[in-house]
């Protein structure tokens, strides 16, 4: 999915509700990774969202769009450009 309509899907999805009571990420496992936060760190993923980015420049580009909005969260630097990267919030 193209950027801008991640960044556009993300919006609309977080609505008239603050950024910083959001959590972004990327991830290649989107079950696990969701499996992590609510098992292991017992965070509330009710609102799990989660969207396929072209690529892991772009993933990156958006994860840092909102961090910098004031969303929680990493622009995940360690990400594979050799598996599909999948940008999510909560």
């Amino acid at each position: 999915m193209l950027k801008e309509n991640i960044i556009a899907a993300i919006n609309m999805t977080v609505g008239a509700s603050d950024f910083e009571s959001w959590r972004v990420g990327l991830t290649s496992e989107p079950e696990e990774r969701k499996a992590y936060w609510r098992d292991e760190e017992k965070e509330n993923t009710k609102c799990w969202s989660v969207w396929q980015a072209d690529s892991v420049e772009e993933a990156q580009a958006i994860a840092a769009h909102f961090i910098e909005n004031g969303m929680d969260g990493k622009a995940g630097e360690e990400a594979s450009s050799l598996k599909t990267t999948y940008v999510y919030i909560f």
